[in-house]
């Protein structure tokens, strides 16, 4: 078997889609009465660059150098939100039917607590991040 980069190549490259979700039993589908599906994507590595750059909090140590760290909180949250497909969290009419002024917040005022722990379990789901070693390697075998 020869050594091939090929495999690499963009149209050779498994797409990975979206994942849906109910993440709470409280919007419903008028037309089937059924709980909302919420449809999120994995970020790209310049959205995620991006959010983390937005979320530094300059700062000084000891020393009086400058420091830098991430509020992790904010990072949570505008990376959430930016993943979001569904639904559509940039819509003014459902911000101002909320009263909030941006994703980040309208999640904050859409869901319960239980429903933003469901919600960051699917986020860390579509990201890969609840995977363990051997899933990913499983994975990687198909």
């Amino acid at each position: 078997m020869a050594n091939s980069m090929s495999g690499f190549f963009r149209q050779h490259a498994k797409q990975v889609g979206t994942i849906k979700a109910v993440v709470s039993e409280r919007f419903l589908d008028p037309e089937t009465e059924k709980p909302y599906e919420w449809e999120l994507r994995p970020l790209t590595v310049p959205e995620e660059e991006s959010i983390r750059r937005e979320c530094m909090i300059p700062g000084r140590d000891k020393k009086n150098r400058i420091t830098q760290e991430l509020d992790q909180n904010k990072y949570t949250s505008m990376s959430i939100a930016k993943s979001v497909v569904f639904p559509d969290l940039e819509s003014v009419e459902l911000q101002d039917s909320y009263g909030a002024m941006g994703a980040e917040d309208l999640i904050k005022k859409m869901l319960l607590s239980s429903e933003n722990i469901r919600l960051m379990k699917v986020f860390n789901r579509v990201s890969g991040i609840d995977q363990s070693m051997e899933e990913m390697v499983d994975e990687a075998k198909d």
